[in-house]
């Protein structure tokens, strides 16, 4: 006797194959982008203690006396040592803290009921803090809570703290459970809406590399009455889009004024903006990566910034709160253009030899 099978409450177009209200596909899904919230560590970076010889951990038969493991062509012990520091895959917490803490530039200007600038009232404020990724964010927190106690209170469990990581520990370890009732489907949605309107506030377009905000004049007309007359008035107030541009691109476009700019005078205006700045190894790389037109990770540039230092050719120019190294922007990307041109030299005598 075969069950009917009942459709997935997510309404994904799945049948449950199980006794559950939810499919095991869009379950995983859910444990999936749960698991990618929080940093996960990368694989120790590690090289042969002996370059030239092959790699062999060590196992009994490397005890035996040196004339024995000779006789049998057993290897030399050569494991793999660890090198540079440990590292970690910023998670998408991390990726939406980094998108917050950018700033954003608003128009601050009144506007009428037709929608057009009140004459005297242009102008522009920075936010410390871009608005729409910090408000996911902190609808995310609010739907992990709900869901979090619900659980706890249908469970009799202990909800943990009210941090994203910890309730995303929690509820994946509920997932199970949640695809068993019957308003499992609400639940579940619920998480998976918050995470990608989180992820969709903080994703940039991809491939696109940022180049400052538009500087550009727009005007607008607006419509008044004077004396029964009617009076069009022509203001200028400054655009505030964003700009971003693609890699091997010589231009880029302000999407909001249509306005073109030479992409090398933007990374120009850029670059002098930041020169001055302290920022540690991490934030540093982050704040240079596409902004100087070579192709360098970000993490890389890292790892390079704190080998620089470590090898005397980048000083610290003073110490963050949490007691990093910090480094001016302008010494990094001096070091960053000259190692480029090193590398560029280098290959260039290969070929000629």
């Amino acid at each position: 006797m075969t069950r009917n099978m009942q459709p997935c409450t997510l309404e994904c177009g799945r049948d449950v194959e199980d006794t559950c209200y939810v499919c095991a596909e869009c379950g995983t899904r859910l444990t999936t982008l749960l698991t990618a919230l929080a940093d996960t560590p990368e694989p120790d970076p590690a090289v042969l203690t002996h370059p030239s010889k092959p790699h062999h951990e060590h196992c009994e038969l490397c005890d035996l006396p040196k004339t024995e493991r000779r006789r049998i062509g057993h290897p030399d012990l050569n494991p793999l040592r660890r090198t540079g520091l440990p590292q970690t895959r910023p998670g998408l917490l991390a990726d939406a803290e980094d998108r917050i803490a950018h700033g954003q530039t608003v128009d601050a200007s009144e506007k009428d009921e037709h929608g057009h600038t009140v004459p005297g009232t242009e102008g522009a404020t920075h936010l410390p803090y871009r608005y729409t990724p910090s408000e996911a964010r902190w609808d995310l927190l609010i739907t992990l809570t709900s869901v979090a106690d619900t659980i706890a209170k249908r469970r009799g469990l202990y909800r943990p703290l009210n941090t994203p990581q910890a309730l995303a520990g929690f509820l994946t370890g509920n997932i199970a459970w949640m695809r068993a009732q019957p308003d499992g489907g609400d639940l579940i949605g619920e998480l998976l809406d918050a995470i990608q309107r989180m992820k969709r506030a903080i994703d940039v377009p991809p491939q696109m590399q940022y180049a400052g905000p538009c500087t550009a004049d727009v005007e607008e007309t607006t419509t008044r009455i004077v004396a029964g007359t009617e009076v069009t008035d022509l203001t200028v107030r400054p655009c505030h889009g964003e700009l971003y541009a693609r890699p091997g691109a010589t231009d880029v476009t302000c999407p909001g004024c249509g306005t073109t700019y030479a992409l090398a005078d933007r990374r120009a205006w850029l670059l002098d903006q930041v020169a001055d700045m302290l920022l540690p190894a991490t934030e540093m790389a982050r704040a240079v990566h596409g902004l100087i037109g070579i192709d360098i990770k970000a993490d890389t540039l890292a790892n390079n910034i704190r080998w620089w230092h470590h090898a005397g050719r980048l000083l610290e120019a003073g110490k963050a709160r949490n007691g990093a190294n910090t480094y001016r922007v302008r010494d990094v990307i001096d070091l960053v253009i000259n190692s480029a041109r090193t590398r560029a030299r280098a290959k260039q005598a290969e070929k000629t030899a």
